[in-house]
Order: structure tokens, then C-alpha cells, then sequence
């Protein structure tokens, strides 16, 4: 998961160019690994400005999959 925090004093517009370059070395370095969707969010806890409540209720994908057991549960029904 990438997540970019932007605060209002960030005046300078960015471009693809800042972010692929930021995003590229974001994956030089090393990394940490987590075994559920909770374990990421918590891990998120006193990294972020946001409150990871925040960041829950503003993203549809992750509002959908903290309130579901699993991604079928909010994908439709196929047709048998």
C-alpha cells in the first residue's frame, strides 16, 4: 500500500515526474510486511498526520474492506 499524505502548506504543484522518482525510491529502501489489513492500519498509527480513522472513512476501497470479512462479500453475485 502507498499512501501520500498532502498538507495545506504544499504550495509548489507537483508533477508524474516528483512522484514517480519519489515513488522509486520509496522502493530502494526496505520494507515492512503485514499479515492482515488490520495489522497495516495499526502498523499506519502515529506514522501519519491523518488519524487512520480519517483515511478509513475517505477511501471507499478501505472503508468497504474494514466493515467485510472478505472482498466477495461487496463484489456482485455471479450468475450460476
Amino acid at each position: 500500500m502507498l499512501y501520500r499524505e498532502i498538507y495545506p502548506g504544499f504550495n509548489v504543484p507537483i508533477g508524474v515526474w516528483f512522484v514517480r522518482e519519489m515513488v522509486r525510491s520509496l522502493f530502494k529502501q526496505p520494507y515492512t510486511t503485514y499479515s492482515s489489513l488490520r495489522e497495516l492500519l495499526e502498523g499506519l498509527r502515529g506514522l501519519t498526520k491523518v488519524p487512520v480513522e480519517t483515511i478509513i472513512s475517505r477511501s471507499r476501497i478501505l472503508s468497504l474492506l474494514t466493515r467485510n470479512r472478505r472482498l466477495g462479500d461487496v463484489l456482485p453475485k455471479g450468475k450460476s
